[in-house]
């Protein structure tokens, strides 16, 4: 029985050893044509596969080294408009060096042209305003010169008087 077992485990490593180096032939075989089919591929060239080649030029070459990272200004100016409106125009680029009192900005100028004409208005009115209370007080002094008017009546066309300069002061200052 010992010597059955034997046996059998030298077929089974002979079958073995057979498989392995019929493999090995087989993969021989197949790497062979493989080599063929290449040779037949090349025109039946021998030695390296030929590539196409350049002249060489000599010229100067600049090297250009790149980074990655951030950058931050020195300084931070905040811009802010000291009045309101849509702009117009923009007089300079960003990153670009300006002059002390160099306009940056233009507004659009219509609702700020109608607030002046307004106020124009307004002081030419106030202006027309002053000239009847100066007349009024002229009329009233002369008045109370001859005892037509009472002195209360010169006190308040004073006062009217200088309420009007006081008003075109105010209108001519908008």
């Amino acid at each position: 029985m010992k010597t059955s077992k034997k046996i059998v485990i030298w077929l089974v490593v002979i079958v073995i050893a057979g498989g392995v180096g019929f493999g090995g032939y087989l993969y021989w075989q197949m790497r062979q044509g493989i080599m063929e089919m290449i040779a037949q591929a090349q025109g039946g060239m021998d030695g390296p596969m030929p590539l196409p080649v350049d002249d060489c030029t000599i010229k100067d070459i600049t090297d250009f080294l790149e980074f990655t990272g951030t950058t931050e200004a020195k300084q931070d100016v905040v811009v802010r408009a000291r009045v309101s409106g849509y702009l117009q125009e923009i007089h300079f680029t960003d990153g670009q060096v300006v002059q002390t009192n160099q306009p940056l900005f233009t507004i659009e100028p219509e609702a700020y042209r109608a607030r002046l004409d307004e106020a124009a208005a307004r002081a030419q009115a106030a202006q027309t305003e002053l000239q009847r209370a100066k007349d009024d007080l002229d009329r009233v002094e002369k008045a109370v010169e001859t005892g037509a008017v009472s002195r209360q009546d010169l006190t308040r066309a004073r006062a009217a008087y200088d309420t009007a300069q006081a008003q075109l002061l105010a209108h001519e200052a908008t």
